[in-house]
């Protein structure tokens, strides 16, 4: 079964205002959901890498998404005008 990015993207918002779950127990029903092998996660790699720059920073898991995807796909900084995610390496304000 596919698990699509974007879907990981709604259940950590869900669980955070929804539930009022923290980053850390968040964080682990992510690592949980990547680990489970009946799964076919969407680029895990990516996932990954922004759930690990979430867990070290301010910016939102979102954020942290988008800028991971596109340090896999480019060697260009990404281009932001949020001020917390332009302090992320790999990150840079307009």
């Amino acid at each position: 079964m596919l698990v699509t990015q974007l879907s990981v993207l709604e259940l950590v918002w869900v669980l955070m205002s929804r539930y009022g779950l923290d980053k850390g127990k968040v964080g682990d029903v992510v690592l949980a959901l990547l680990e489970m092998v009946e799964l076919d996660v969407q680029e895990p790699g990516i996932l990954e890498a922004a759930l690990k720059t979430w867990q070290a920073a301010k910016a939102d898991f979102a954020d942290c998404f988008i800028l991971e995807t596109v340090k896999a796909a480019s060697g260009t900084p990404l281009g932001t005008i949020d001020a917390i995610l332009a302090k992320l390496e790999g990150a840079k304000r307009l």
